[in-house]
């Protein structure tokens, strides 16, 4: 098996194996401080986005930047490799809202130019190939389009 396709399996398996206590185990992830300062960031990058029609998190997890988005776009989309974080996403009653689909960042299941803005928060150091991941993300924006990437807050 090549190299990238058992780091994704891992991740597969990690993210199994950890969805239900995700959000209590990342308390770094989801304090109320960081929780403020993403709406800031999240705010200031919607301001810039010319539409507001389509939305794609990648690496959605248990949907953090799906349930800030859901007011802000027409269309949300939340995207994970993991069935079992897609599973809580819909549990959390966000399915209601939002569409969600498993699938890779590397291998995007959508046609070219079809978001407003793509993010991926706490996700870009499990992906094998970030290059792949950039690659699919400028593909599926315009020109206009908004990307954000962002990392987990530093624990200092």
């Amino acid at each position: 098996m090549p190299k990238n396709l058992e780091v994704k399996k891992a991740n597969i398996e990690l993210f199994h194996k950890t969805a239900q206590c995700f959000e209590e185990k990342n308390t770094e992830l989801f304090n109320v401080y960081e929780q403020h300062s993403l709406i800031r960031r999240l705010r200031k990058a919607n301001r810039t986005c010319k539409k507001h029609q389509i939305y794609c998190d990648l690496g959605c997890g248990t949907g953090n930047f799906v349930e800030k988005q859901i007011r802000e776009f027409q269309e949300v989309i939340g995207l994970d490799i993991s069935r079992s974080m897609i599973t809580i996403c819909k549990a959390k009653g966000l399915g209601k809202m939002a569409c969600f689909v498993v699938a890779d960042a590397e291998n995007l299941p959508f046609r070219e130019n079809i978001f407003d803005m793509v993010t991926m928060h706490a996700a870009l150091h499990h992906i094998p190939s970030p290059l792949n991941c950039f690659k699919e993300i400028y593909r599926v924006l315009p020109k206009d389009g908004i990307m954000y990437i962002d990392h987990e807050p530093n624990s200092k």
